[in-house]
């Protein structure tokens, strides 16, 4: 065995060094310090909430079926419109998320409508690449200003999926769809 360690180090900036307390023997860290000191893998507390713009007309037209369908599942299995949940791909299967009553039920509806399924599959590379393009965008403005901090910043885009989690969220009996980064939610 080596009588070497591997030590990782870390480079603060002067303002985040400022913001660290001293954490006493005993002590864990909290979120909110990892949130400040990996913001690319726990994503920004304050997300910029937009709309996601230039959606394709057809693409509407499906995301407006996806979500009369999913009203009435829930409707059939009389979930309660105060409950809140997404849907979201886990492979090739569509997967509901959330605590909730009926989850399972609603879970193999969701999975049975093999219609619902293929758009949804469908729709979910679409979405997530348009409001990919939009972040490229804020990513070039970034850029310019520092390309160190851009890189940093936008990290997510290294990830297979650009970083870029689409989902059907249902809160307060309605539907939206919605992309979401570590730095934006978009909705449709």
């Amino acid at each position: 065995m080596s009588d070497v360690m591997s030590h990782n180090h870390f480079v603060l900036d002067q303002d985040l060094a400022h913001a660290l307390q001293p954490v006493q023997a005993g002590q864990f860290g909290s979120a909110k310090m990892f949130e400040l000191l990996m913001p690319s893998l726990y994503g920004y507390s304050d997300k910029k909430q937009q709309p996601l713009e230039k959606v394709d007309y057809y693409m509407l037209e499906e995301t407006q079926e996806l979500y009369s369908r999913l009203r009435r599942f829930c409707y059939h299995l009389k979930v309660s419109t105060d409950t809140e949940f997404k849907v979201a791909r886990r492979g090739d299967q569509l997967e509901v998320i959330g605590d909730m009553h009926h989850r399972e039920m609603l879970n193999q509806l969701v999975n049975d409508d093999l219609w619902f399924v293929d758009s949804f599959i469908w729709l979910q590379p679409n979405y997530s690449s348009l409001a990919h393009s939009f972040e490229m965008m804020e990513f070039a403005e970034h850029y310019e200003e520092s390309p160190t901090g851009a890189r940093q910043r936008y990290a997510h885009f290294d990830h297979k999926d650009k970083g870029m989690a689409f989902a059907l969220k249902y809160a307060n009996g309605t539907v939206n769809a919605q992309v979401e980064s570590p730095l934006n939610l978009y909705q449709v």
